[in-house]
């Protein structure tokens, strides 16, 4: 039969390594948590570097519009042959915007009127053929200054700039430029390139991250852009609210990775999901973990080597000493002494016994 001690000793041990595994697994996911937002944290700074530098592109290509003498004189001469009640004739500013678009990669480019109205695009609009209900538009209109948002045309997402011409002589002409948000901007976020001297935006290696456009559709949400491979991204969750400050764990081929959903050039009708890599910080997680491994095993070794100094000189002794009272009480034999060893209590305890065995057997021999 196993002794008491031993019982104790052993259920000790399984306490203290169940409770070191368990600090052990809740260090790792705070850790992984903690590494994952950091993640999140260095791709909203990457995507607002990546945005920012995607407007300054769409507003320099506007300006290299604007200023080519080519288009204003062409605008100029269809304004100026139009007969009164007749639509001017913008077939050679289209042409010639079309051109521009091409040599500059944009994805679409317009001639509006003081009223938002298309009055010459390079493409065929599906929507409404006005900005008038546009507040950017409004905004562009009311204060006489460029102004760039977001503009969704059809299956198409792009970053747009309203630029008036009034200082290219036309008082109630603007100029619509618009960039294609695609996978090239989605993987500039993921890629981190063009980050420039940014701390924020060099301390995160973004080696697996993932980055998606979610738009809203006529049919509900849809993926514009994404990283992700085709089967993996089914699965995201396309209901994602706009917070940057509230992130999720999806669940992507099995693996769970942290994200977080914020607006696309600050406009709701598109969301930008940023998404961890799966192995977020593995290098950091395994060299905190060397410490945390390296201090359990010394702390179980300090209880083993505490357990082993109790048995030695507070249990053997204790236990030998009951034993033996135990023995005098059952056999009568008052002639017994105990080993005064172990900690101070038990050799007292010990010293009591011996004195009290040798009165006793004192008085019984006294006649």
């Amino acid at each position: 039969m196993r002794s008491p001690y031993a019982v104790f000793s052993a259920l000790l041990i399984v306490v203290a390594a169940s409770a070191a595994l368990a600090i052990g697994a809740w260090h790792e996911a705070r850790l992984s948590r903690a590494l994952a937002a950091e993640d999140l944290r260095g791709l909203r700074a990457m995507h607002r570097v990546v945005e920012q530098q995607h407007a300054r592109e769409t507003a320099l290509r506007a300006e290299m519009i604007a200023g080519n003498q080519a288009v204003t004189g062409y605008i100029g001469q269809a304004l100026d042959g139009a007969l009164p009640g007749i639509e001017p004739d913008y077939t050679s500013v289209v042409d010639l915007l079309e051109e521009r678009r091409a040599q500059l990669g944009l994805s679409m480019v317009a001639i509006l009127g003081a009223d938002g109205q298309v009055l010459a695009s390079t493409d065929r609009l599906t929507g409404p053929l006005s900005f008038g209900d546009s507040p950017l538009f409004r905004e562009v209109r009311e204060r006489k200054l460029a102004r760039g948002g977001l503009l969704v045309e059809g299956e198409r997402l792009m970053d747009m700039l309203v630029l008036p011409l009034a200082e290219y002589g036309f008082s109630e002409i603007y100029l619509l430029v618009a960039s294609p948000v695609d996978q090239r901007f989605v993987q500039s976020i993921a890629d981190g390139i063009d980050a420039g001297p940014s701390a924020d935006t060099q301390a995160v290696d973004r080696r697996g991250v993932d980055i998606a456009v979610v738009a809203q559709g006529p049919q509900g949400d849809r993926i514009a852009a994404t990283t992700l491979a085709a089967k993996p991204a089914t699965a995201l969750p396309l209901n994602l609210p706009a917070n940057a400050a509230a992130s999720a764990t999806l669940d992507i081929d099995g693996m769970a990775r942290a994200a977080v959903a914020v607006p696309l050039f600050g406009d709701a009708r598109a969301r930008v999901l940023l998404i961890s890599a799966p192995d977020s910080g593995v290098a950091t997680r395994a060299a905190a973990r060397l410490p945390l491994l390296v201090g359990g095993a010394a702390l179980l070794f300090a209880l083993l080597v505490a357990l082993w100094w109790i048995r030695r000189r507070w249990w053997a002794p204790f236990d030998a000493l009951s034993r033996l009272v135990i023995y005098a009480a059952d056999s009568g034999d008052l002639h017994l002494k105990a080993p005064v060893a172990g900690v101070a209590p038990v050799a007292r305890l010990a010293d009591a016994f011996n004195r009290l065995c040798a009165r006793a057997a004192a008085a019984i021999a006294k006649p």
